[in-house]
């Protein structure tokens, strides 16, 4: 009898291998001229003169040249101007389109550019309040056609603050209507080069169910991973607040969404002086120390903080795709009132663009929609006792007991994940009405016998 349920249970560990090898190597999908779905990290560029730009696009070149592709950035995030909501005719920066033309040209293998849109609702948003449905639709079509009409931009970010009341109807009708023409071909944004049409990101700190549904089937939500506190504090503080704020006003909300709505997010993260997360106050030509770090290899820092903070959180939830590195720039980062901080861009310290190749790596647990992922023999209670001890499946292999096996709830399990497969598996093993049958008389056979 012992026999018989080693070889039964041998025979459900490979069915289970089998449907754990397609659960975490999807069918590969051929991507088109012009994809513009993000696919891995991304980094915000700032450029405030013309010398930035290759020097930026030589940093990407660098970091992608020596990282491997779990690590590597896929988009910049290019600072495109600020989007008027007085009325005015929409300028670009000075030196967008050079920038977009100067990562273009470089041809970084993989890497996306998006145009960064911003505004300061506070200062000057007001007018937003009283435009009508149609007022809004008609400033973000003319905001559609002048980006898509370079064919070098893969998509638009958003970063519209505070997304909040009294603005928050308002953004979400500009994001709904964002997400709609940058896949349609109305202003040009699907096109012979854009077949899919333009991806949309938003940087929103405080996410509802709403706010994912004006995203739309191809946007991806932009979690700010710093100014997590009030006022300046120690790294240790940062970590709390951080993980505190990400739990409860980013995770929470997505392991919640209905079922088959796109809940896809990236984390933006302080590799670069921030408002609160600095290193570095800039007095004239002096650097005045903070008391914090914004890298060390050794030693509590903000960046090391943060990524390791993402991957522990973000384990299993299938909607993450990925960090945003808060940023590249030139000389320093202004601050709140004026002040002026450092480091002005991600790779200014010594050894950051080197940690962040060996760890900026993203997760690809993609299980069920939501919430994290269960392998499938772990028991959702625990052991009665020593002598009633069950057969546990885990990532350090068996653990064997001197009681029998309890097949039982192994083949539920099993059961269980026949019929749960992610979206991303492998047409083929997809739980269709047929392969309900199989599994029920799979697991009813065997328990019979």
């Amino acid at each position: 009898m012992k026999t018989q349920l080693i070889a039964l249970l041998l025979v459900s560990c490979i069915i289970s291998a089998i449907l754990d090898g397609a659960l975490a190597a999807p069918a590969k999908k051929k991507i088109k001229k012009g994809g513009s779905t993000i696919i891995g990290h991304a980094i915000y560029v700032y450029a405030e003169m013309a010398s930035d730009i290759p020097v930026f696009t030589k940093q990407i070149k660098d970091f992608n040249a020596g990282a491997s592709a779990e690590h590597q950035l896929r988009t910049v995030i290019v600072y495109a101007g600020e989007v008027p909501f007085d009325g005015s005719k929409f300028e670009p920066h000075e030196l967008f389109s050079s920038t977009v033309k100067g990562f273009h040209n470089a041809k970084l293998p993989g890497v996306t550019i998006h145009a960064n849109l911003d505004a300061d609702l506070g200062d000057g948003g007001d007018p937003i309040l009283k435009w009508s449905n149609s007022k809004i639709d008609s400033q973000v079509k003319m905001l559609c056609k002048f980006i898509c009409a370079d064919p070098n931009v893969s998509g638009i970010h958003l970063d519209l603050e505070p997304f909040d009341v009294p603005y928050t109807t308002k953004l979400l009708r500009f994001y709904t209507t964002m997400s709609s023409q940058l896949r349609g071909s109305e202003t040009g944004c699907r096109n012979a080069a854009h077949p899919d049409g333009r991806e949309i990101t938003g940087y929103v700190d405080n996410p509802s169910a709403a706010v994912f549904k004006a995203l739309g089937p191809k946007g991806t939500l932009i979690w700010p991973g710093y100014d997590c506190t009030r006022s300046p504090s120690s790294v240790e503080a940062y970590s709390k607040a951080f993980r505190d704020s990400m739990t409860n006003n980013l995770l929470d909300v997505v392991k919640n969404m209905p079922a088959g709505q796109n809940a896809k997010f990236m984390i933006a993260v302080p590799a670069a002086a921030t408002d609160i997360e600095y290193q570095h106050t800039v007095k004239g030509k002096q650097l005045v120390a903070s008391g914090r770090k914004q890298f060390s290899a050794t030693g509590p820092s903000y960046i090391t903080t943060a990524v390791n903070n993402v991957h522990e959180l973000v384990k299993g939830y299938d909607g993450y795709a990925g960090m945003v590195l808060w940023k590249l720039s030139r000389f320093y980062t202004i601050g709140s009132g004026g002040k002026k901080l450092a480091p002005a861009g991600a790779f200014d310290i010594p050894g950051e663009r080197d940690w962040l190749k060996k760890n900026l790596r993203r997760l690809t647990h993609h299980r069920h929609h939501g919430g994290p992922y269960r392998p499938i023999f772990q028991l959702d209670y625990k052991k009665p006792s020593s002598a009633n001890e069950f057969l546990l499946w885990n990532s350090k292999g068996f653990d064997t007991t001197e009681r029998p096996f309890d097949l039982f709830i192994i083949l539920l399990r099993l059961y269980h994940r026949i019929l749960h497969l992610s979206d991303n598996a492998v047409p083929a093993l997809q739980a269709s009405n047929n392969t309900q049958a199989i599994a029920i008389t799979f697991c009813t056979v065997i328990i019979v016998k």
